[in-house]
């Protein structure tokens, strides 16, 4: 984002999993260039394309 002169957006980012814990259904409230907010979860796995990962009701449903 500072890379397109939204520093301001830059610096709203927010790492939701740590500041208000794993409850919210996403991992990360980040802004697309335009300023609308964009939520993502993170996934990730030791395992190959093929495996199988865990989501929350709570993801899902805010999904």
């Amino acid at each position: 984002m500072v890379d397109i002169g939204k520093k301001d957006l830059a610096d709203s980012l927010e790492h939701v999993s740590i500041t208000k814990g794993n409850g919210t259904g996403y991992d990360v409230k980040s802004f697309n260039a335009d300023g609308t907010v964009r939520f993502i979860e993170v996934k990730t796995t030791q395992q190959g394309i093929e495996s199988e990962f865990f989501m929350s009701p709570n993801e899902i449903e805010f999904s």
